[in-house]
């Protein structure tokens, strides 16, 4: 039951959002049909650690189980397996608390970052914080101040494109010399 719980909303993400593949990535730009081979999907770095979560959740299933086939083997009748499986029971049981309360923290965290690139993104849009300010925000957070890492890159897209977004004017998806004046002027140049 659990993959089919897994499988059935990783099957519909990917039949009803597949988009038209550009050089093996998804091109969301492209919203029109292509065919089963010629569309796909991408998936943010956080499946890859969601993944190994799942993976060491699994883990915790082994403390009991295999005392559990152990006990089985060797042909002890049900109260036998029951008074020989209480402790790994027990044992399992505190590791999944365990487990379950660092997973709360771990979505606790994830959730703050995620508010506060959400709360400058708001201040982008309603002009109340400068694409100076934004990009020292992303400065002052980031992980590595020598190279900017994935995750630092998603979260310097998420607070430029609303700023990107102000200065095309055109909307054409690149910013012309004539829409690059303002934005110089905001960050503090006057050409």
């Amino acid at each position: 039951s659990t993959v089919m719980l897994l499988t059935f909303p990783w099957f519909i993400c990917i039949i009803f959002g597949r988009v038209p593949l550009k050089d093996g990535k998804a091109d969301y730009g492209n919203k029109g049909k292509a065919g089963l081979c010629g569309s796909g999907i991408t998936f943010s770095p956080s499946i890859k650690k969601n993944c190994k979560i799942m993976l060491a959740t699994t883990l915790l299933y082994a403390v009991i189980q295999f005392p559990a086939t152990a006990e089985e083997t060797a042909g002890e009748d049900t109260k036998g397996q029951a008074a020989a499986e209480k402790q790994p029971a027990v044992i399992g049981l505190i590791a999944c608390i365990l487990a379950f309360m660092g997973y709360l923290v771990y979505c606790f965290m994830e959730a703050n970052e995620d508010k506060q690139l959400a709360a400058v993104v708001e201040g982008i849009e309603n002009k109340q914080i400068t694409i100076a300010a934004a990009l020292q925000f992303i400065k002052k957070t980031s992980e590595s101040q020598k190279e900017l890492l994935d995750k630092d890159r998603a979260r310097l897209k998420k607070v430029c494109k609303p700023f990107f977004r102000r200065y095309d004017f055109d909307k054409d998806a690149t910013l012309s010399k004539s829409e690059m004046k303002p934005l110089l002027h905001d960050l503090g140049y006057w050409p």
